[in-house]
């Protein structure tokens, strides 16, 4: 198991009985359409398609905000209703607020002191919640007044002893009833919190082992999933049973050896999860290499995508799924960003560091924690043991430089070339209404053309 900038085989005292958004703009009328970096608009005047090319002068990947030293700082991000972003904080003693208008970052809320404290968090109308993993208690922050307070009642370590070092939950997912649900990572059951009057409650039946979850991930069927970090298989939650079964095949663990050691080199498999736009769950790889998926109608699981036993132990720390509806692996002791495309199974790296790309993951470990998708297009990653933010470029779709005007009265050549290039391919892909409108408007002038050959 992996703590934080630095690893470590954990000594078992005792038995233990055991996670994005995509968005677009478009503007229809019957003249024209367009995408632009922050909007869509039509101009009325002229008779053209205004299309974002792929290329972009851009950064693809960069670090923004004041720098923050220290380690293990913050663990899980999330986006609240005003735009902004908070970090939620592991050792750091206060909320870290992201302004993407401004990329500039803050410290806010109160101030408290101890070390593993929340781990993940989300959502609630005004308010920011982060997941006890050290901590007694949730994290309630309110954006609107900029307080935070402790909720929850007292969850101490219940049915696992009084060892203040337990670490009970560190992901979660807002079901369909509204509830926030966090399968256990060391405690023994999953946790229910009520947002609308800040209680908790422990649903379903026990689970033994350690370290057992990294991520919930909820999925169109309304089940919720739990990633195996060291549990050996996957964990399905059906909420309005309140049951809890396992699917797919067995990957072993790294909890099971005689001497009453982990031993990370068999454990630690993902690091949280996503959903991809086939309605399937990909576990990120952490150790493990190769990527999780969890057929949800077939209730089976499979290893995917390419072997990546080069980039070592401990790759990436969660993944989101990008604008571009690729997803993106936030790099922990990994050198590179990389994304995955669910669709032909395969992976890229974003581009390389160069002097126009102002982050560097080519050092250090554990650097980011995970991150989340802006209605900007970009993904904004928590500095864990990095001193920055991180800002992942994922919105090429609707860059804001070199432009391509394709007039209206283009030729049939001239749109058939467009709509057979890659850049339209691209398109095609998180903007299939466009695509379908782009097409009907090539038809019709065939049509036209074709009247017109026989006057």
């Amino acid at each position: 198991m992996k703590f934080g900038c630095g690893k470590k085989n954990i000594t078992k005292g005792k038995i233990i009985k055991m996670a994005q958004s995509y968005s677009s703009s478009s503007s229809r009328h019957s003249s024209s359409l367009s995408f632009s970096s922050s909007s869509s608009s039509s101009n009325n005047n002229n008779d053209s398609l205004l299309l974002s090319s792929s290329s972009s002068s851009s950064n693809n990947a960069k670090t923004i905000g004041t720098e923050y030293e220290g380690y293990r700082k913050w663990r899980g991000i999330v986006k609240g209703n005003n735009n902004c972003l908070y970090c939620i904080p592991f050792y750091a003693t206060q909320i870290l607020k992201i302004d993407p208008s401004t990329d500039q970052t803050t410290l806010v809320g109160h101030i408290y002191a101890g070390d593993f404290k929340w781990y993940n968090g989300f959502a609630h109308g005004d308010f920011i919640y982060g997941i006890p993993y050290n901590a007694q208690q949730f994290l309630k922050y309110n954006i609107i007044t900029e307080m935070s307070e402790l909720v929850g009642g007292d969850i101490i370590d219940i049915d696992i002893g009084e060892d203040e070092d337990d670490f009970k939950w560190r992901s979660g997912a807002v079901a369909d009833d509204g509830c926030f649900y966090c399968f256990p990572y060391e405690h023994n059951r999953i946790l229910k919190f009520n947002p609308q009057n800040d209680t908790v409650v422990f649903v379903g039946e026990e689970i033994e082992g350690y370290y057992k979850f990294s991520g919930t991930v909820k999925a169109k069927n309304g089940c919720l999933y739990g990633i195996p970090f060291d549990a050996n298989r996957v964990a399905k939650f059906n909420v309005a049973m309140e049951e809890v079964t396992f699917i797919g095949d067995n990957y072993g663990g790294g909890d099971d050896s005689e001497d009453d050691t982990f031993d990370v080199s068999k454990g630690s498999g993902w690091m949280g999860g996503v959903e991809g736009t086939d309605d399937n769950i990909y576990g990120v790889p952490f150790n493990q290499n190769q990527w999780l998926k969890i057929d949800i109608v077939t209730e089976t699981t499979s290893l995917i995508g390419d072997d990546l036993s080069t980039y070592g132990n401990y790759k990436y720390d969660g993944g989101v799924v990008g604008e571009d509806r690729i997803v993106y692996a936030i790099p922990s002791d990994a050198n590179r960003i990389t994304k995955f495309n669910t669709t032909t199974e395969q992976m890229s790296e974003v581009r390389k560091r160069r002097h126009e790309d102002n982050y560097n993951a080519d050092n250090g470990d554990d650097k980011w924690s995970g991150g989340v998708l802006h209605p900007n297009g970009h993904i904004y990653c928590a500095p864990y043991c990095n001193n920055n933010v991180l800002k992942i470029k994922t919105n090429h779709i609707r860059d804001e430089g070199n432009m391509l005007l394709l007039q209206s009265n283009s030729s049939l050549t001239e749109f058939n070339e467009y709509i057979n290039s890659n850049q339209f391919e691209y398109i095609y892909v998180t903007h299939k209404a466009f695509y379908d409108r782009l097409v009907s408007y090539r038809n019709s002038l065939i049509v036209m053309n074709a009247k017109l050959a026989l006057e």
